[in-house]
């Protein structure tokens, strides 16, 4: 549990629900303010910055995602949470893809069910070090905007009206994207029966939350701006990238079934900070992922030792900023951590990246921690699943 101390606001009109929450945070040192309107919130939010926020998604006089819009714009390193009924589910769902919120939870639940879901959060954002991050981007220059296509899709979920074919109007605006998005969603990370022909047709079976994060990788890629000499470590983290993905699925079908499209898009970016450090400090990132020769799993201490911040704490910081949602950020601040202390998506993609990592002929010398789950799951089927892909790709 995070020993860090953070402020939250906690929104709801409903006073019996207000009540449960302070028993909830009776057990955290957090400073909590308990709402009942969201005037009252806005109000105190001019003298506080708010690090979490906690919000009923109906409250009366005010479209939901107005307020969650205010206090991204008010509090831009905020987790933004929202919950309602189960009936408003798919709402929920269109309000993370639009960016204003970063996680959703449906009512009734079970506290244990939500404290579990706190203490990721907590400790994900006790891994996160936004103005480190923040200062390393801003020294060179390099603050990487949203990419133009994902805010339009954006601003198209925020319409209450919005359609599947005005967003897939927007993706097909640009042919690169279009493209490696028709590639990858007949890809077998997101396997299906029949092959989709059209943008339209991917919105449709992808749905606009895994559609928005797959043209973010592929617009982040296409978008950031890389030296000649490492386009050779960016084609290499990117096809490593698509290959977690497809692993990571089939890890999720086993160990978070049902979850799998959640899996796919993490994966595709949880080492998006490496694709950072290669844009905005080429040469010396290149020199020492090339020369090199000491397990991945330690990459960190050497980020931190030439940078100041790892990539797992650039990409997940720079995600938050970017407001996706919640699973994808604690994947990407996640994944190198132990598997023993992960959990859901950041597990799935963890033991997908290690298998890869051990068959990516880095050599003997690569030790992973997968064997301790060796009693639990089909380790040895997903590390030969993982050494096949990388063969079939030397092949190709």
């Amino acid at each position: 549990m995070s020993r860090k101390m953070y402020t939250f606001f906690v929104v709801d009109h409903n006073r019996e629900t207000l009540e449960r929450f302070k028993g909830i945070f009776s057990q955290w040192p957090h400073i909590v303010y308990y709402c009942s309107t969201i005037q009252e919130a806005k109000s105190i939010m001019e003298g506080v910055t708010a690090d979490f926020l906690i919000t009923r998604m109906r409250m009366p006089g005010v479209a939901p995602a107005d307020f969650l819009t205010h206090v991204r714009e008010k509090c831009p390193q905020s987790i933004r949470l929202i919950y309602s009924e189960a009936k408003d589910r798919q709402e929920l769902i269109n309000l993370v893809a639009s960016g204003v919120a970063h996680r959703y939870m449906c009512l009734p639940w079970a506290k244990e069910d939500f404290t579990k879901v706190l203490s990721r959060d907590l400790m994900t954002r006790s891994r996160l070090r936004e103005n480190k991050c923040w200062k390393y981007l801003e020294a060179g220059d390099s603050l990487p905007s949203l990419p133009e296509v994902v805010v339009k899709i954006e601003e198209e979920l925020r319409d209450p009206d919005y359609s599947i074919d005005r967003l897939a109007e927007i993706i097909e605006k640009d042919p690169a994207i279009s493209s490696k998005l028709l590639q990858l969603a007949n890809s077998s990370a997101f396997a299906r029966n029949s092959v989709i022909h059209d943008i339209k047709h991917a919105v449709s079976f992808l749905g606009v939350k895994q559609v928005k994060e797959i043209v973010l990788f592929i617009s982040a890629v296409k978008s950031f701006k890389f030296a000649h000499q490492c386009q050779s470590n960016v084609v290499e983290i990117s096809e490593h990238s698509f290959q977690c993905s497809r692993l990571a699925v089939e890890v999720a079908q086993i160990v978070l079934p049902g979850q799998e499209r959640d899996v796919a898009t993490a994966a595709l970016l949880h080492d998006i900070g490496k694709l950072i450090f290669f844009s905005t400090a080429c040469g010396l990132y290149r020199d020492y992922v090339d020369g090199r020769d000491t397990p991945e799993i330690s990459a960190s201490e050497f980020e931190f030792e030439l940078f100041g911040v790892t990539h797992a704490e650039l990409g997940s910081s720079l995600m938050l900023w970017w407001n996706l949602p919640m699973s994808i950020i604690e994947t990407a601040a996640n994944h190198n951590l132990p598997l023993i202390q992960l959990w859901g998506v950041p597990l799935c993609v963890a033991i997908a990246d290690r298998c890869l990592i051990e068959a990516s002929g880095h050599g003997e010398n690569v030790k992973t921690d997968l064997d301790m789950l060796a009693d639990s799951f089909p380790i040895e089927e997903w590390r030969t699943k993982a050494w096949e892909m990388l063969l079939y790709n030397s092949q190709d």
